[in-house]
């Protein structure tokens, strides 16, 4: 389902300077730098041209393509709110290079099948997040509960680059959207200075355009210690992103059934 972007996207950016919003009576800024080793997996086809005619050729695993190992990558957040609810500006950049082992299965655009390829992918995502506290619970013991709701609205650009190795043919594949819109949630259980926390978003096409299609998943487990007088938070943790795609491209369809995978460390600094 596409949405026509409603002027409330605009005001829900407005809410942050209102102490009423959950979260931000007493907010407090946080920037939290990480690194990440991902990897994309998933398959993906493209149509071919032969005689002027158009085919449509089978998935290819993204393994062919040689992306089969974990890339060194970095990213980070500035959040506004108490450390649970509030809103959160997140961005990752991933950038992998590979040579491939296997020879294509398939033809992928103007790739024959047999070619060796090397392949580049890049995408740069930005994700603007606001999650409030519905529920929290805390013991004598010190052992407390939290869950939140919300909302991510989401963007990603990605070029996926192969050349066959002698240089003798190449394709690209552009994937793109206008955003996409995210149910959001997070739930949390702490002791004292330690936190595991597990966020989650899902988007049914919930999309104001673009080739990003389908229900997209993502899920974030973390693992959080504070040093509490330091404004000092050290956190580790995995993530799994779903990347459905189906679009056209220089006159050709293609699809893709991405899965960006992966775990990352970081550290969260108060202002």
């Amino acid at each position: 389902m596409r949405l026509a972007p409603p002027s409330s996207v605009v005001a829900l950016g407005l809410l942050a300077g209102c102490a009423a919003v959950p979260g931000l009576d007493d907010p407090r800024v946080d920037f939290a730098p990480y690194y990440a080793a991902y990897r994309l997996r998933g398959d993906t086809s493209r149509q071919s041209g032969s005689g002027g005619a158009v085919v449509s050729n089978p998935p290819i695993d993204a393994r062919a393509f040689g992306l089969d190992e974990r890339d060194d990558d970095y990213g980070g957040s500035l959040s506004l709110g108490d450390g649970f609810s509030g809103f959160d500006l997140h961005y990752y950049k991933l950038e992998t290079k590979s040579v491939s082992t296997t020879p294509l299965p398939a033809a992928w655009g103007a790739l024959d099948a047999g070619d060796f390829v090397r392949t580049e992918v890049k995408m740069d995502e930005w994700r603007l997040r606001y999650l409030a506290r519905v529920f929290e619970h805390q013991t004598d013991g010190e052992v407390r509960a939290r869950l939140g709701l919300g909302a991510t609205l989401a963007h990603r650009d990605m070029d996926f680059d192969a050349v066959e190795v002698t240089g003798a043919r190449r394709q690209a594949l552009h994937i793109e959207d206008d955003g996409v819109v995210y149910a959001a949630a997070r739930a949390e259980v702490g002791y004292h200075a330690l936190a595991l926390r597990g966020d989650y978003g899902f988007s049914r096409n919930w999309t104001f355009g673009g080739d990003w299609h389908g229900d997209l998943h993502d899920l974030e487990l973390t693992a959080n210690y504070a040093f509490e007088d330091q404004d000092l938070t050290v956190f580790a943790g995995y993530r799994r992103s779903e990347l459905p795609a189906r679009g056209r491209d220089s006159g050709q369809d293609f699809d893709a059934d991405f899965v960006l995978d992966g775990f990352f460390v970081g550290a969260r600094f108060g202002f």
